[in-house]
């Protein structure tokens, strides 16, 4: 079904004015010739697939750069993730269990002073740099005690969760 068919069967247009539109058109298309509508043709296929190359090229362009930043994307999550390994790595390797006792040792923490109780041979191993005081793995809040090797190592990893250390974290 051709559009002139298709209007008057909607009623937007009369008979009388599909005749005219037709008759309008041919004589429009005798006065350019067929070479020119050829040409007028050509033009417009032409600028459609210039268009449509221009569209590709971007989807393109678009597309690497997606593919960059998904790059980047999983070098940083592999990043984060060889660092948490590291994390936990110290951690299991350094931590020391059995560390309460009577004595308190006092240490900086977020801009206020704190204290664990801890026993004598602990606050020795504190203050000769032995021992590090860090945030806990699962809990942040809560300190936990690290032997020095594991303290380095954390250092390196991720400097934030150690609160107090003595030792020369480069030596």
């Amino acid at each position: 079904m051709s559009l002139k068919e298709q209007m008057l069967k909607a009623g937007l247009i009369t008979e009388q004015e599909a005749k005219r539109a037709t008759h309008s058109q041919k004589v429009v298309n005798k006065k350019t010739g067929r070479k020119e509508r050829e040409r007028a043709s050509e033009q417009t296929r032409r600028e459609l697939e210039a268009g449509q190359q221009a569209g590709r090229e971007r989807d393109k362009a678009r597309e690497a750069g997606r593919g960059a930043e998904r790059g980047r994307e999983e070098a940083e999550r592999q990043s984060g993730q060889r660092q948490r390994s590291a994390v936990s790595a110290a951690y299991r390797e350094g931590l020391i269990e059995k560390w309460e006792g009577p004595r308190r040792y006092y240490y900086a923490r977020d801009g206020r002073v704190d204290y664990l109780l801890v026993s004598d041979d602990i606050a020795r191993r504190l203050e000769n740099g032995q021992a590090a005081i860090a945030a806990g793995e699962k809990n942040p809040q809560r300190p936990c005690l690290l032997n020095a090797g594991a303290a380095k190592k954390l250092i390196e990893a991720a400097p934030e969760r150690v609160i107090a250390f003595h030792g020369n974290p480069t030596g």
